[in-house]
């Protein structure tokens, strides 16, 4: 009998050593107040140990276009072109000409009432309604 529990102990004891890379994350319950905690150390005294989980890492591909990098160093970029900066507002004659038409029109005052009515409406119809003014308003 007490070789048996030795070989059982013997067995959980090599069951808790990780192969080489292998990052275990010990799932632990304390017995007086019943709080859980997550731990990269097997549980202590007072605590139940509920379950352990493979914590490994997966491998991070290289990055296949390290070299976009030095040609997109600030020195490359223009003067204006770079993180917030804004692009110039059309004229005025441009914007008015841009979606004028009767069909134009229509065919927003149609889809906005349908997307007001409609609440459920999903992506695909939504690209066609997209897909109807872009037609109407070229």
């Amino acid at each position: 009998m007490r070789a048996r529990t030795l070989a059982i102990i013997a067995m959980l004891g090599l069951a808790g050593t990780t192969a080489a890379g292998e990052r275990l994350v010990y799932r632990c319950k304390d017995a007086a107040s019943g709080h859980l905690s997550f731990q990269s150390q097997p549980c202590g005294r007072g605590q139940v140990q509920e379950a352990t989980y493979d914590a490994t890492p997966d491998e991070v591909p290289a990055r296949p276009h390290a070299d976009r990098e030095s040609r997109s160093s600030p020195a490359s970029v223009p003067r204006g072109a770079g993180r917030g900066s804004r692009t110039r507002p059309r004229s005025r004659a441009v914007a008015a000409v841009i979606g004028s038409s009767a069909k134009c029109k229509r065919e927003r005052a149609a889809r906005d009432k349908a997307y007001r009515t409609d609440f459920k409406m999903g992506y695909r119809e939504r690209q066609r309604w997209g897909e109807r003014v872009r037609k109407a308003c070229k």
